[in-house]
């Protein structure tokens, strides 16, 4: 709702202003305006990053950090960045703080801490402030979750009460174990009807993954493709679309498995994520129960050693109730001269 208010307050803006409107993208940078005189320094830092051969992805939220050190510090001139101080770094912290959760800032944080450091090695800055911005500490604690078989059966029998896009999505999510970004990014030439699966090459680390098209998963894909997918044009190459104008790639897979299991009344037996990563760790589950082998689970999945495993090593209770050590050694204990007896 708020995104959407976000938007019609722009067009309606642009229309006061101009007498018209064109579609197009609205991220949250837009509304963050630097000064003209700035631009050309954004336009290196830009520069900058793609001679280092980051993503498209990446580019945009270190840009995104370059706007937010020069927004919440007030700053409006060359002149002015020059004399970046320590008043400067608080006044970002605290916009910083206003506006994301502990585990965003620490993310953002280290963006933040490459645009000080381009800053300071292109001589804008007389001191390198990099190091004084600390991540604030976030405890890590995944435990992989899954859902119990009845959880489970509600969440596969509520399927069609969602459109055929989000539908499509799940089953990709819940049957082949596929990643967010990798569902979004989905291309119809990664699709081979005729040999039945799917040929993609993962974004997380570059491996190339093949995966069987099961009958479910592509018929939902075809059902979506030809009764529900709009057809812009210029044609998007990539399967998922926006349902509104302007249509363009789906940004991420979260919202539609969420209201899924949010529809379902579905509840993770464990941990607390409810995205599209449940249900990759609830296809975990499905495999260990069925005795699959944990090569062919490494493999299903894309991962590039077992190493990426030990997350699912929690849906093995079984398993960890082996290695658990026995209570024998426990027991009364009595002093001596010179240490402990047991």
């Amino acid at each position: 709702r708020w995104y959407n208010d976000r938007k019609a307050a722009y067009i309606l803006e642009e229309i006061a202003l101009t007498g018209n409107y064109s579609w197009k993208y609205i991220s949250s940078s837009r509304f963050m305006e630097i000064d003209s005189s700035l631009e050309p320094l954004r336009q290196n830092f830009i520069k900058h990053l793609h001679s280092n051969n980051l993503s498209e992805d990446t580019v945009k939220n270190y840009d995104l950090a370059f706007k937010c050190v020069i927004c919440f510090s007030g700053i409006s001139s060359l002149e002015r960045l020059s004399a970046f101080s320590a008043e400067d770094i608080q006044s970002i912290t605290h916009t910083l703080a206003e506006r994301y959760d502990r585990s965003c800032l620490r993310s953002m944080y280290g963006r933040i801490q490459k645009v000080l450091q381009f800053l300071y090695d292109n001589g804008i800055t007389s001191h390198n402030w990099a190091g004084s911005l600390v991540s604030p500490a976030v405890l890590q604690r995944h435990v992989a979750g899954y859902f119990s078989d009845e959880a489970e059966a509600s969440l596969y029998a509520c399927l069609d009460a969602v459109s055929l896009r989000d539908r499509a999505i799940c089953l990709l999510a819940a049957d082949l174990g596929l990643r967010d970004y990798d569902i979004c990014h989905l291309r119809f030439e990664q699709i081979d009807w005729q040999g039945n699966k799917l040929c993609i090459v993962q974004h997380k680390n570059d491996v190339p993954l093949v995966l069987p098209l099961i009958a479910e998963v592509g018929n939902a894909l075809m059902d979506y493709i030809l009764n529900e997918r709009p057809r812009p044009e210029p044609k998007n190459p990539y399967v998922f679309l926006t349902s509104v104008a302007p249509y363009r790639r789906l940004e991420h897979a979260y919202r539609p498995c969420r209201n899924l299991i949010e529809i379902s009344g579905a509840e993770p037996v464990q941990g607390k994520h409810k995205g599209s990563h449940l249900y990759r760790d609830n296809l975990v589950h499905r495999m260990l129960k069925n005795k699959v082998t944990h090569q062919v689970i490494t493999d299903s999945l894309g991962h590039r050693s077992k190493e990426s495993d030990k997350s699912y090593i929690t849906m093995e209770p079984e398993m960890l109730r082996q290695c658990a050590l026995g209570l024998d050694l426990i027991g009364p204990h009595c002093w001596k001269e010179g240490g402990l007896l047991g």
